[in-house]
């Protein structure tokens, strides 16, 4: 006796107000479901980093402007590599998150 599979029929592709209603109740639930924060350590930038290496580099590159000076490293290695020198060049704390 061959084997039969069961009869399966097409299935119906999503209407546009199907799909929405289940996007917008995936939405809700995952948000929803959050737990709450625990208690966090307040934390302080340290303000007197005139006497140290990176803090006379960041005063001799600041433009003055107000910009933040934050610079965008797209390449993973150029990142990383900025961060190592970062971390080998810190005299006083990291900032590590």
């Amino acid at each position: 006796m061959p084997h039969r599979t069961p009869d399966r029929s097409p299935r119906r592709p999503w209407r546009p107000g199907q799909l929405l209603a289940a996007v917008v109740a995936g939405a809700l639930a995952g948000c929803g479901a959050l737990p709450p924060l625990p208690d966090r350590v307040s934390s302080a930038h340290l303000t007197d980093t005139q006497g140290t290496a990176l803090g006379r580099a960041v005063r001799a590159a600041d433009p003055g402007d107000g910009r933040s000076g934050v610079r965008a490293l797209p390449d993973p290695l150029e990142a990383f590599a900025a961060r190592a020198v970062l971390v080998r060049t810190a005299e006083r704390a990291l900032d590590v998150q």
